[in-house]
């Protein structure tokens, strides 16, 4: 009889944690499905420096 119930109070256990899990993955799809409706980012507009001419450059040596 006592072996009886560790077995029952194991497979209660393990059973809760199963749906634990199976709760947690849900949201975890839930919730990515969320987030990828979301609008894309703009791409970075990149700054174009522009060189410095020549005769600039030599004074700034100089």
């Amino acid at each position: 009889m006592e072996d009886q119930n560790w077995f029952t109070l194991l497979r209660d256990t393990l059973n809760v944690f199963g749906n634990l899990a199976e709760c947690i993955g849900l949201l975890f799809l839930v919730t990515q499905f969320r987030s990828s409706k979301k609008k894309p980012h703009p791409p970075k507009v990149r700054v174009v420096s522009k060189r410095k001419p020549e005769q600039t450059r030599e004074r700034m040596v100089s």
